[in-house]
């Protein structure tokens, strides 16, 4: 795996974990639930077809889809789908930009338009050691969290990534579950 990739995937844990760690904190004067975006619901049942599962992984696969009205920032969509029993446990939209500029920009009207709707989101900065910069918004409400983040490292490709997730820990959880039946089914146990 590449060092972006690494880079990248540790970033993605850091804000997940900021997020669930205040998952119990209610939204700053609303109580909008966080439902689901682009046309899909966390913890709707979204029967894929393998021809489009798009992840290097077998385990928690995720799914391209194109939704009904497109936002202009937005280049790819995502569906994670617990393996057994379909249900939605993460909706994404991510994108890439040449430009620190334009990914900023479009970081910031994004979590604009979602702290509109579910209320005011916890923000985080950081300028590492090695030069990436990342930048997020999270909102959380009860076990679901949305988070806004912009990675930018100007040194190892020079390019700008955007994710807008939206995430149900729950869901997540019995994917994590449904993941590990899967791999027993079928596993030869006698040797241990």
């Amino acid at each position: 795996m590449s060092k972006f990739l690494i880079k990248l995937v540790i970033v993605s844990t850091l804000v997940s974990l900021t997020a669930c760690s205040g998952a119990t904190k209610a939204l700053n004067g609303t109580t909008k639930t966080v439902d689901g975006a682009f046309g899909y619901k966390l913890g709707e049942v979204f029967n894929p077809n393998p021809i489009i599962n798009t992840s290097e992984s077998s385990v928690n696969p995720c799914y391209n889809f194109t939704p009904e009205k497109p936002f202009e920032n937005i280049q790819k969509y995502c569906i994670k789908t617990t393996p057994i029993s379909n249900r939605i446990y993460s909706i994404e939209g991510n994108s890439v930009f040449n430009s620190y500029t334009e990914c900023s920009h479009a970081e910031k009207l994004i979590a604009e338009l979602i702290q509109n709707k579910y209320g005011k989101g916890e923000s985080v900065f950081n300028i590492g050691k090695d030069g990436v910069i990342v930048s997020a918004m999270t909102i959380t409400k009860d076990d679901k969290y949305i988070y806004v983040m912009s990675y930018h490292d100007e040194g190892l490709s020079g390019l700008h990534h955007l994710t807008v997730s939206y995430n149900d820990e729950g869901l997540k959880k019995l994917a994590q579950k449904e993941s590990t039946e899967n791999l027993l089914r079928g596993v030869d146990d006698s040797q241990f």
